[in-house]
């Protein structure tokens, strides 16, 4: 028996540890370690097409998305060891094992249909999964949130899914394209607009995917959350830094823009660099600035170094939990042994090459395939050809995917248009034949010409179903579907005066029925494609 004056020993002091105790903590910190080895390979082995246009260097720095998953990996693992001692406090202390087990199945889930799937990618969103989930199983509440930052942080090595991507780029580019012609103009020096161009006298600047600003979003985002980290900034003052960072982005992305119209010399590649790095650097200037504002506003002191010490709780370790996550930790690290692989399917559609350059008088020749202008919308196979017959004109765009690269979507407004600098002035649902959904009517300009274009998919879904699909890779599994998707334009010049449209109507009608039968043939599996009327 133990008087009442004698205290009774901790459980997790020296004295008291079992050598249990000491070997599992380092079990589940090195399977973690493991864990995030295994990530960043994937995340670095991840490269999707390079944006055309730019040089190696650009695409480093300013590609239209995408992060270095050597720094973003490398700053979560520099969080989680400042959070060191307090998460090796809180094991034990209100543990929440069935909350966490939760977690931690969802987490095992995504892990093993990443690596079922062939889309090893997916392990970052698991990984933060894995680290809140063992982070409740262990210590409850508390140790989940100190790993919730560091979580949060690895998403940002998670690529954007591409129909979201394709959804948002192409406004942005618009967007910057109207804002930096604003600003000019509003200073005395004349530019004009067309979509995604910048006019100045005879100059033409085209604000391709890599000037859009969403690559400065990102890379300031990341750097006001390790501002916030690096010098222990309140909530409140982290939420600011966080909150200021869309506007800080579109004007240190407006600046550059601004800069590459102005300097005589932005046609060569390393003064866009330049350019990009110095803007970079003013961004992260901008945020220090934020930061002082704030404090001032709020009162706060200046900052000071706050220590990170974390009082080992008095509750012995729940072997059990760390058993168990590091079990779950192990499984994972070795499921690439372990899990059969989903084989993709051979293609059996039939190739749109196969489409015949003459039909019923329309001869065809190759058209531009304007890779710069379309960017990060990509496609299995695609064609782009120029029918004549006589002095009649008539632009025919297929493209093609099989679904089996979440990377790649075609769904965006670009497939709607020619090319660079043609807005949309009018847009219409239109009359169809056929049941596989509706077309859309457009007249587009570029302030030279108009064209009257339909444009529609095929096997194509809502968006939501498609951007779920896209983040998961449901296609990649049983939930696949058989057909392929596709998207079609046909466009057409409409000439000056009364009757251009009807004419372009009838002309787009008269050709359409001549390729009705080779466009069937494409997609044999799918409903008949939509045929546009002239009505």
């Amino acid at each position: 028996m133990v008087s009442s004056g004698d205290s009774l020993p901790d459980p997790l002091s020296d004295a008291a540890r079992t050598p249990v105790d000491t070997w599992l903590p380092a079990a589940v910190a090195a399977v973690t370690v493991a864990l995030f080895a295994l990530v960043w390979r994937a995340a670095a082995s991840y490269q999707a097409p390079p944006p055309a246009g730019i040089t190696e260097t650009e695409e480093f720095f300013f590609a239209p998305t995408g992060a270095s998953p050597e720094l973003i990996f490398g700053a979560a693992l520099w969080m989680l060891a400042r959070r060191w001692r307090s998460l090796r406090g809180a094991i034990g202390a209100s543990p929440r094992p069935y909350l966490g087990s939760l977690v931690l199945a969802l987490g095992a889930a995504l892990w093993l249909w990443a690596v079922y799937v062939g889309q090893l990618i997916l392990q970052i969103p698991a990984l933060s999964l894995f680290l809140v989930g063992g982070a409740l199983a262990l210590g409850g509440t508390t140790a989940a949130r100190r790993v919730l930052s560091p979580a949060l942080f690895l998403l940002l090595a998670f690529p954007i899914p591409s129909v979201l991507l394709n959804r948002i780029i192409y406004p942005l580019q618009l967007f910057t394209a109207s804002a930096a012609s604003a600003a000019l103009n509003l200073v005395g020096i004349a530019t004009e607009t067309s979509a995604d161009r910048i006019y100045r006298g005879s100059a033409v600047f085209e604000v391709i995917e890599t000037c859009s600003g969403l690559r400065m979003f990102e890379t300031l985002l990341m750097s006001a959350v390790l501002y916030a980290e690096l010098f222990n900034t309140s909530r409140l003052r982290t939420a600011i830094l966080v909150a200021s960072v869309p506007f800080l982005s579109v004007l240190c992305n407006e600046i550059r823009v601004i800069s590459i119209v102005l300097n005589p010399y932005s046609h060569f590649a390393a003064v866009h660099s330049i350019q990009g790095l110095v803007m970079i650097v003013v961004g992260v200037l901008l945020l220090a600035g934020v930061d002082a504002l704030a404090g001032r506003l709020l009162g706060e002191r200046e900052w000071e170094p706050r220590p990170r010490r974390g009082r080992r709780s008095s509750a012995p370790y729940r072997r059990g939990a760390l058993a168990f996550v590091a079990a779950v930790g192990l499984v994972l690290a070795g499921s690439r042994a372990i899990v059969p692989l989903w084989r993709e399917p051979a293609a059996t559609e039939p190739s749109i090459s196969q489409m015949p350059a003459a039909v019923d008088g329309w001869n065809a020749r190759g058209a531009d395939a304007l890779k710069q202008f379309l960017g990060s919308v990509r496609f299995d196979e695609a064609m782009h050809r120029r029918y004549w017959r006589g002095e009649q004109q008539v632009d025919l765009f297929v493209g093609t995917d099989r679904r089996l690269d979440p990377s790649r979507s075609l769904l965006s407004t670009k497939t709607a248009l020619p090319g660079s600098g043609y807005g949309i002035r009018e847009r219409w649902p239109s009359d169809v034949l056929g049941a596989a959904g509706p077309a859309e009517g457009l007249i587009v300009s570029d302030g030279s010409q108009e064209l009257l274009v339909y444009h529609w998919y095929v096997g194509v879904d809502s968006f939501g179903d498609e951007l779920l699909r896209s983040t998961l890779a449901l296609d990649r599994g049983p939930l696949r579907r058989p057909e392929r998707a596709l998207v079609i334009r046909v466009s057409t010049p409409i000439e000056p005066g009364s009757g251009g449209r009807e004419g372009a109507e009838a002309r787009l009608a008269a050709f359409l029925s001549a390729v009705d039968k080779p466009l069937r043939a494409l997609y044999p599996d799918a409903a008949s494609p939509p045929i546009a009327s002239s009505n």
